[in-house]
């Protein structure tokens, strides 16, 4: 076989054998047929085009070009998505993740799959958050997280949080998703978001400020205070049960003074002295 022969009846309209194809094929998975001799070829199929023999001679050659899968113990129908490699080939950009991803149910079957329940509380949890049931929220979101656990989700259980005014667990799940997040404007919006929860956990903290010191203490604030003048007796304290034994108020040798608690200075006016007896 020759395949400048083959690429000529081609160019020229002509039509090639089921065997003439298989043999060209073969020779170019080979190495016999050169690179450019197989793209003159291809260049005179798209001017020429293939009837329906030549065409399913050229898919099957192709077919056994390769190493062939056996599926006949597979029952049900087999799909074959064949990519030609072109850069418009959109169908194999999405086929492939789809592919990959439906392997867990066959793995699982009957099992259930944690994504799909996750994504159900997921979506279950956003709905809530929308709506402004927060408590439903962070349960729903809580769940997709044991099933699934996605950073994301620590990010939306932290937001629900701040909601819920329990900024101290939204900081720790704010800071579980800044450990695992590359990109640095979210980052920074993570930042901006554990630098509020502290502010606002700051703000809610009341500051504790040490008791006054008193200028002096008594042991009974109910005590009533005897204080002499210079030149008598040092003073006495008597308790209140012993106020009725007091001097009168016309007394001249003291002066009687009520304490009403401890740290404030002794009232020693007569009208207070009245109503203390």
């Amino acid at each position: 076989m020759h395949a400048y022969e083959l690429i000529k009846r081609k160019r020229d309209g002509g039509t090639l054998e089921a065997a003439e194809i298989a043999e060209f094929i073969a020779g170019y998975t080979a190495g016999s047929v050169a690179d450019y001799q197989m793209a003159a070829m291809c260049m005179a199929i798209f001017f020429k085009g293939l009837n329906d023999a030549e065409l399913a001679a050229w898919a099957g050659a192709m077919l056994r070009s390769g190493e062939v899968i056996d599926l006949s113990e597979i029952p049900a129908a087999k799909v074959d998505k064949h990519s030609t490699g072109g850069v418009g080939d959109k169908v194999s950009l999405a086929l492939a993740p789809l592919a990959a991803d439906a392997k867990p149910f066959r793995k699982n079957k009957g099992k259930g799959n944690a994504k799909i329940e996750a994504k159900k509380h997921m979506d279950k949890g956003a709905k809530a958050h929308k709506d402004g049931n927060f408590d439903v929220a962070l349960t729903e979101l809580q769940a997709a997280y044991a099933l699934d656990p996605q950073p994301k989700l620590l990010f939306a259980i932290a937001q629900v949080q701040v909601k819920l005014d329990n900024c101290p667990d939204a900081i720790a799940n704010y800071e579980k998703f800044l450990a695992t997040e590359k990109s640095k404007q979210k980052q920074a919006v993570v930042k901006q978001a554990i630098e509020a929860c502290n502010q606002k956990v700051a703000a809610a903290t009341p500051a504790t400020l040490p008791p006054p010191t008193p200028p002096y203490r008594a042991a009974n604030s109910t005590a009533t205070i005897a204080a002499t003048r210079p030149s008598e007796t040092p003073p006495t304290v008597r308790p209140a049960s012993e106020s009725s034994r007091m001097p009168p108020e016309n007394a001249p040798q003291a002066i009687s003074c009520v304490l009403h608690s401890p740290g404030v200075r002794p009232d020693c006016t007569a009208a207070a002295v009245r109503r203390k007896k």
